[in-house]
């Protein structure tokens, strides 16, 4: 079944075979195998294309709101240093995201989701004084941007979940999605963290990655699905 209890409608075309030997059953996995890969190349070439110049945009955009605020009791600027540490690092952060969405591709079908939304995990209402406040403005900030673009793009990412379930003949329910919009801000989040990039600034950083990145990716999904629809792969299943 679809993802949300949508059905899907009934292909029209019997297979040639249902046979895993019959030659032109060996022929569609083969052709699948190779849309897969291509699917990953142009993803990943995609979002290489993009980070980019987001990340030049974004120390531009910190940069200028560094004038707007004080400097700390020792002189220091947070918007101002997490500038300059993304002009610096934004190559380095742009490769480690896409190494970890590279990473999903090998791994569609994990058996735990690395991905679930950190305030699942707090056992109770008393353990959120143990909690740093601004790692949690932080947290419910790239909860925001995920809800932002799961409403803005879910059509799209589950019609590219059914079908990368049909190339890997796996039930769509137990398929990640190397580049949902979840996926993108987890990774994003934790490149910054990795980097140095100080947390009093981040969620400045997520609203930005929201407005000029996630909300652009309507761009990104559909020539995927068309590529998957043009070769047969669950054509109209949006």
């Amino acid at each position: 079944s679809r993802p949300n209890g949508d059905s899907l409608p009934q292909e029209q075309v019997e297979p040639p075979s249902e046979t895993p030997g019959h030659p032109a059953a060996l022929a569609t996995s083969a052709e699948y195998t190779e849309l897969l890969d291509s699917i990953q190349k142009k993803s990943l070439e995609q979002l290489r294309l993009a980070l980019a110049p987001f990340f030049a945009d974004l120390s531009n955009y910190l940069q200028g709101l560094s004038s707007r605020i004080k400097p700390d009791s020792v002189g220091r600027n947070p918007y101002l240093d997490a500038a300059e540490r993304i002009r610096r690092k934004g190559d380095l952060i742009s490769r480690k995201m896409l190494n970890q969405v590279g990473s999903y591709f090998g791994d569609l079908t994990p058996e735990e989701s690395d991905d679930q939304l950190w305030r699942y995990n707090i056992g109770s209402p008393d353990e959120l004084d143990l909690i740093d406040q601004q790692e949690f403005e932080d947290f419910l900030a790239i909860d925001r941007v995920i809800t932002l673009g799961e409403d803005l793009h879910r059509a799209a990412m589950e019609a590219l979940v059914v079908r990368l379930a049909t190339l890997i003949e796996a039930d769509p329910n137990t398929v990640r999605l190397p580049i949902h919009v979840r996926q993108l801000c987890r990774i994003f989040q934790r490149a910054l963290q990795q980097e140095g990039v100080r947390e009093n600034v981040q969620s400045q950083i997520f609203d930005y990655f929201a407005r000029q990145f996630i909300r652009q990716l309507d761009g990104f999904y559909t020539p995927l699905n068309a590529l998957l629809s043009e070769h047969g792969v669950r054509p109209g299943v949006e």
